[in-house]
């Protein structure tokens, strides 16, 4: 650490290392959100505008909590088809996040299956019962499927490195594993659900044969 003189405070110097890992950027930006920067200094970071989706504080924390005692939650969900709700018996699994929207993966009693419901469309949620039997195991989210990503392949040979270079690829690409109930999600968000050429996608699947568990 070197003291600045003019600044009159200490910043990190030429041979500076962190102790506890090199920040990233999605960390100093958190900084900036926490406004933890000079009074009356305009940060550096900007965000583009997001569409925030309804979600009700008190429906999410009933949902939270069935997941933590296992409990029937009864609901009534809105949905295109239904747009006034139905009332529903459901078993909260897990919430989930796609970065866009919240929903809760669920076994529905009404349809005997496992579905996701979106919180925002949860319309009321306040009644809880205890399981009267076992529920099924939920294949979807138990299957775990690797998400082997490359280059396109219609890229040239230095497109290809460049791109490399952006997602941090060794010479195979990358894989991520994603539960098989959020692969639709995860495609959709990588725009991979689709096989676009580029300049739209610079990103493919090495086995495009996955597509075909959505």
């Amino acid at each position: 650490m070197l003291y600045n003189r003019s600044a009159r405070c200490f910043v990190a110097g030429r041979y500076f290392l962190p102790i506890f890992g090199s920040p990233t950027l999605d960390k100093l930006s958190a900084h900036s959100v926490l406004e933890d920067q000079f009074p009356g200094e305009e940060s550096i970071f900007q965000w583009l505008p997001q569409i925030h989706r309804h979600v009700d504080p008190a429906i999410a924390r009933n949902v939270a909590e069935c997941i933590r005692s296992k409990s029937d939650l009864l609901i009534v969900y809105r949905s295109m088809k239904e747009p006034e709700g139905l009332e529903r018996w459901i078993s909260p699994k897990a919430l989930v996040s796609d970065g866009r929207r919240w929903h809760v993966r669920a076994y529905c009693h009404a349809r005997n299956g496992y579905r996701d419901f979106v919180i925002g469309r949860i319309a009321t949620a306040d009644r809880t019962r205890q399981h009267d039997s076992e529920l099924p195991v939920d294949d979807d989210w138990e299957t775990v499927v690797p998400i082997h990503i490359i280059p396109h392949p219609s890229l040239s040979e230095a497109q290809k490195s460049l791109v490399r270079m952006d997602y941090n690829m060794d010479e195979t690409g990358f894989v991520m594993k994603c539960r098989k109930a959020l692969l639709l999600y995860a495609l959709v968000g990588m725009g991979l659900d689709n096989d676009e050429c580029p300049p739209k996608q610079v990103l493919a699947l090495a086995d495009p044969s996955i597509r075909s568990l959505l």
